[in-house]
Formats: C-alpha cells, sequence, structure tokens
C-alpha cells in the first residue's frame, strides 16, 4: 500500500525556469547596464544562459565561464557570477500557482515529503518561499548529505526520515535521469511530470503534463 508522496521540488512544485529567466536577466543587466532589458542583445544573452543552464542540471562555473568566454569577460567575473547565483538564486522562488492546493488535496491521503537536489543554504531558502514547507513530514536536500539523486542512498534517507520502505512510496518528479531513474532504482513508484514538450517518453510510467493532475493520476 502507498504510504508516502515524495516530491521534487525544482520545475515539480516551482517554476524554476521562470526564476531562473528572472535572474539571468537581471545578471545580464548588471554586466551589461548600457543594454535595454527588451533588446535583442540582452535578450540573447539570457536565453543563451539558459540553454548553458539546462534545467538547472549543469554547474554554474561551467554556464558563467562559457558567458565570459563568449562576451569577453575577464575570467573574475565567472567567480564572481557564481558565487552570486548560490546566495541570491532562492530568493527569486515562485511557486506554481497549484502546487499548495494540490498537496492539501493529498494530505489527506497521504503522507507527504519532499526530496530536491542542491546548496543547502539554496534549496531551504526556496522552500522557506516555496509556500508548502508546512505540509512536508520530511524535507532532505541533497547538499547537506553529500549525496545526490540518482544515487539510491538519497532516496534510503528520506525513507528513512519517514520511516516507510521504498515499496510505499510515489515519487514525483520532472527530471528523468535524476528522479525518475533513482526512483527506480530504489524501489520507489514513479510519476513522471513534464510540462515541457521536448520531454518524451515510451516507457510504461505514469506521466502528467501539471502537478494538479497528480490526485486524478493516483
Amino acid at each position: 500500500m502507498m504510504k508516502v508522496i515524495l516530491f521534487d521540488l525544482d520545475n515539480t512544485l516551482i517554476d524554476r525556469q521562470g526564476a531562473a529567466y528572472d535572474m539571468y536577466s537581471d545578471m545580464v543587466a548588471t554586466v551589461f547596464p548600457e543594454w535595454d532589458r527588451m533588446s535583442v542583445e540582452h535578450e540573447t544573452a539570457v536565453q543563451r544562459l539558459m540553454l548553458w543552464d539546462e534545467y538547472g542540471s549543469i554547474g554554474k562555473d561551467h554556464v558563467f565561464g562559457r558567458f565570459c568566454r563568449t562576451y569577453h569577460l575577464d575570467e573574475s567575473w565567472e567567480k564572481k557570477l557564481t558565487d552570486h547565483w548560490v546566495q541570491y538564486f532562492g530568493d527569486y522562488t515562485r511557486a506554481f500557482p497549484e502546487s499548495r492546493a494540490t498537496l492539501e488535496k493529498l494530505k489527506g491521503k497521504y503522507r507527504l515529503g519532499l526530496l530536491t537536489n542542491g546548496y543547502p543554504h539554496m534549496q531551504r531558502r526556496k522552500v522557506e518561499l516555496c509556500g508548502c514547507e508546512d505540509l512536508f513530514e520530511a524535507i532532505v536536500v541533497s547538499g547537506e548529505h553529500g549525496i545526490h539523486k540518482p544515487d539510491p542512498a538519497i532516496f534510503k534517507i528520506a525513507c528513512d526520515k519517514m520511516g516507510v520502505s521504498p515499496e510505499e512510496v510515489i515519487f514525483v518528479g520532472d527530471t528523468f535521469s535524476t528522479d525518475i531513474y533513482g526512483a527506480v532504482l530504489s524501489g520507489m513508484k514513479t510519476v513522471f511530470l513534464h510540462s515541457d514538450i521536448l520531454h518524451k517518453t515510451k516507457l510504461n510510467i505514469p506521466v502528467i503534463h501539471s502537478i494538479e493532475e497528480l490526485p486524478d493520476i493516483l
């Protein structure tokens, strides 16, 4: 019997891509204040950063290193931009409008937990601002343990915190290579959330396109 739903955070409950776009735009404006924010030059730089970012799966030193090389910036910019991102990205957090209502609907039937990859400070700030923190029995941030999805060990930590076996857990996430793969390796059932039309799968696993579809598919 399924007792627990374990959620990913970024792009599952919160609009990570929207937050990334806003912060990259602010950073481009800081580096190139002479560019109008509505100019093609500014938007091109932002879109390049979003592309290199790969949904947050790429280290920011790589992203900003490429940015500096492309725009012939002094190499000191790479560290300054990376440090700024780590310190302040959490402040840009915004939950999907339907996230809290969906979790509240599920909480009467299931116990809820959260498992997210990332820097402790950044991810804890996101959790604080997402407006759903009080609904989770356990919150596991990979950076606090030095183990990251898809390593089954981080899924086990989440299970131990909630006192359940993996077979009693459904994991919901948007990134196949970390969320779904890791959960399957751990012995959990999965629901793959892919709102992006670029995400496709022919595997026989439940798929939703918005978190608000979850109660019906369960």
